[in-house]
């Protein structure tokens, strides 16, 4: 089966059973933020803004081709560590450059398809579809 046939049986089968379908993306959205909370780095700073404790994930949309799961943390460094930043002195002098680790866009483009195939697949299962 071609990538094109499966993507839409796929399509298919969330329109019938929006609850099912609602129910694998809850599951594979928390799938996915429990991976980008392991790989978030652990600072040696003090603070409660932890970025490995500060993952949330919310469901948008009210239909199925609406329907999309949001992860974002609510860390208020978060873009300073994935994409890096200035480094200054207390008296606004430049010290350097601290490169970013991109971790999210890493996690999401390592572990993201076999998610999302993991999910189809349970999908299918559940409404009892064959995907050949």
């Amino acid at each position: 089966m071609r990538i094109e046939e499966y993507t839409a049986l796929i399509e298919k089968v969330q329109k019938e059973f929006p609850e099912e379908a609602e129910a694998e993306l809850q599951r594979g959205a928390r799938k996915l933020r429990r991976e980008i909370k392991a790989a978030s780095p652990v600072g040696h700073a003090k603070h409660p803004h932890k970025l490995k404790n500060s993952w949330k994930m919310e469901i948008a949309g009210t239909s199925a081709k609406t329907l999309e799961a949001h992860i974002y943390s609510t860390a208020p460094h978060f873009h300073l560590v994935e994409r890096g930043h200035v480094w200054k002195t207390p008296h606004g002098k430049i010290k350097g450059y601290k490169q970013g680790t991109h971790f999210m866009e890493k996690t999401v483009n390592a572990e993201g398809p076999g998610i999302y195939d993991e999910m189809g697949r349970r999908l299918a299962e559940k409404v009892g579809v064959e995907l050949g």
